[in-house]
């Protein structure tokens, strides 16, 4: 009986008065803030008020100014949606025990949500057509086409990037989603960054997919895509190649790796090379008291390092080499090499891809 589903608002920013946000926002401070001075309160309201109110815009020459709604993009519409959306769903599902009964869980992310539902398909029906008409009360619309329901084992639903149900003997099926509007267009392997940016992306990638999807054979197919994708945004075969092995034989984790911290260490940070009988002493001294010390060594200011552009080094000449930009009057054109490395008192420098525009 148990039938995951999800949900989706219509036109959310549209549907979201500034009556039923302030309303939302005075629930949220009572419950959450109570202790908050009364003026205090209204000061926050009142900017909040104009903060929906000043969102103008100008198209073709005209300036419009909203009736209706939040802005969309606006620097706390985002938080405004969220609260006013859960003040929504409490009134009509939340706090109500009968429409409840049913549910096991549910997830949000503004105007998406989610949920796992105990019970016949009659039942779920009866449900969502009360959660349905409830919301409309609050001018909030999720139309018939926007629900979605798996009804029978190994059907799926989708929140985000992540389709999700359950198989016949009820256990947890994930798979990656995408929408057909998706470009899966990515960072151009000629983009002047270092070769670390490149590996990355493609390692992080391909780690998504590998928390994201429960069966090897979904797996191993989604990839595949992935990798011919790379392949036409110009990366090396063997870097991609790799790398996917090297994700495809770890162990799938769904558990973040939490960085050590140093409750009991003291942190010493020092030049390195330079400071060695002080970082020696302090060694030493915190012994004999069993304190442990963490050394950090940081390089030393050179002028080799004030003077040339590391980033540029790291780069290598394969992007090719500097070049006037063309434009009429361009006083830097004179100033470009032309070439792909200069030499000055015999050392080599080399130079990236670009022009006087770069």
């Amino acid at each position: 009986n148990v039938k995951p589903f999800t949900f989706d608002f219509a036109a959310l920013y549209d549907s979201l008065t500034p009556a039923l946000v302030e309303e939302a926002i005075t629930f949220s401070i009572s419950k959450c803030r109570p202790d908050w001075d009364n003026g205090f309160v209204v000061w926050i309201i009142k900017m909040i008020k104009l903060s929906m109110s000043a969102g103008f815009g100008k198209f073709e020459e005209q300036w419009y100014k909203p009736t209706t709604g939040i802005p969309t993009g606006g620097n706390i519409s985002v938080q405004l949606a969220n609260i006013t959306v859960f003040y929504a769903m409490f009134r009509c599902l939340f706090s109500k025990q009968d429409m409840m009964k049913n549910i096991i869980s549910t997830i949000r992310f503004i105007d998406d949500g989610s949920g796992i539902f105990n019970g016949s398909k009659e039942e779920f029906e009866l449900w969502k057509t009360t959660l349905t008409c409830s919301l409309k009360e609050f001018g909030l619309v999720i139309k018939d086409e926007d629900w979605n329901v798996a009804l029978e084992p190994n059907n799926m639903v989708h929140i985000l990037d992540i389709m999700y149900g359950f198989d016949e003997n009820g256990n947890l099926v994930t798979d990656l989603y995408r929408k057909e509007t998706d470009s899966r267009g990515y960072l151009s392997y000629s983009s002047c960054h270092p070769n670390h940016v490149f590996s990355g992306i493609v390692y992080s990638q391909a780690l998504r997919l590998k928390r994201i999807i429960s069966k090897e054979e979904s797996l191993l197919k989604h990839l595949t895509e992935m990798k011919d994708d790379f392949f036409k945004a110009g990366y090396p075969h063997k870097l991609v190649e790799n790398i996917m092995k090297k994700v495809i034989s770890m162990p799938r984790s769904l558990e973040k790796k939490e960085k050590s911290v140093w409750d009991n260490d003291l942190i010493l940070t020092s030049t390195f090379g330079r400071d060695k009988p002080l970082c020696t002493a302090v060694k030493s001294t915190c012994k004999a008291y069993h304190l442990n010390v963490k050394f950090v060594s940081k390089t030393g200011a050179t002028l080799k390092n004030a003077l040339s552009n590391l980033k540029y080094i790291s780069l290598g000449n394969k992007y090719g080499n500097t070049r006037p930009c063309g434009k009429p009057r361009c006083e830097s054109c004179p100033l470009m090499s032309g070439k792909n490395e200069i030499i000055d008192n015999r050392t080599k420098y080399k130079t990236a891809k670009g022009n006087c525009k770069t």
